[in-house]
């Protein structure tokens, strides 16, 4: 049997509890954001995202990509602002994905839908816009 130093065991168990505070720590966010609900979980990873993001990376490439579309600072930053508030609501729903009640789903235009169902090698694309909770 291979003998491991005991340096590379204290690294091994060190990594063993931090993954395993790590999970436990996902554990207990998602049992709280299923407490309040789905619409809630929707709204508050908006909030937290709008008010965290704009101190990341993140926000300085969205506005500098933004940057070669639109000249208006003003319209800048107001996208900025609600694209992270819209990927914090989508991280937060995929947490509390379980608890989407897709009887309350809508879709617009469904027309379209139904004239391409029975066509196939079909490539579908289309643009993802979410406004789950409202």
């Amino acid at each position: 049997m291979k003998q491991i130093s005991l340096k590379r065991f204290k690294k091994i168990l060190i990594k063993f509890f931090i993954d395993l505070l790590l999970f436990l720590s996902f554990k207990l966010v998602k049992i709280l954001l299923n407490f309040i609900g789905f619409n809630n979980t929707s709204l508050l990873g908006g909030y937290l995202f709008k008010k965290i993001g704009p101190v990341t990376r993140y926000h300085q490439i969205i506005k500098s990509n933004m940057q070669v579309i639109y000249k208006d600072e003003e319209k800048i930053k107001s996208f900025a602002i609600r694209n992270l508030e819209q990927t914090g609501k989508t991280f937060f729903e995929f947490i509390n994905l379980n608890k989407f009640n897709k009887n309350k789903l809508t879709v617009i235009n469904d027309e379209y839908l139904k004239e391409i169902i029975n066509i196939k090698n079909l490539i579908f694309l289309y643009r993802h816009i979410m406004e789950i909770g409202k």
